[in-house]
């Protein structure tokens, strides 16, 4: 993926506490900032269609980072947070708080 594409998909720091996330003005209070929500049909499925190893597969939507987003648009299920109060070191890391969740069938 090239750098214009992560860039395109990432949630870039404005002036004060605004973000922009393609083409949106998010304030920080508006983002899941301290908590991991998940759709867990969505990690099933990149675990089940991956080539690579399975534990590597799941990846966090920038969707589920949107604190109004409560709903997976594409499987139509309540998210799931699985992190909270997290540190500041530990937020960005989704494998860290998402593997220990993974059922151990799946890896």
């Amino acid at each position: 993926m090239s750098a214009d594409d992560l860039r395109s998909h990432a949630f870039v720091r404005g002036a004060g506490l605004n973000f922009q996330h393609r083409g949106e003005r998010l304030t920080r209070f508006s983002l899941r900032r301290m908590r991991v929500a998940v759709c867990p049909e969505c990690l099933k499925h990149d675990i089940a269609n991956t080539n690579s190893q399975p534990q590597l597969a799941p990846y966090g939507r920038a969707l589920w980072q949107i604190d109004a987003i409560k709903t997976c648009p594409t499987h139509d299920l309540a998210l799931v947070t699985i992190a909270k109060d997290m540190t500041p070191g530990q937020m960005h890391d989704f494998t860290h708080h998402a593997a220990p969740r993974w059922p151990a069938s799946t890896i």
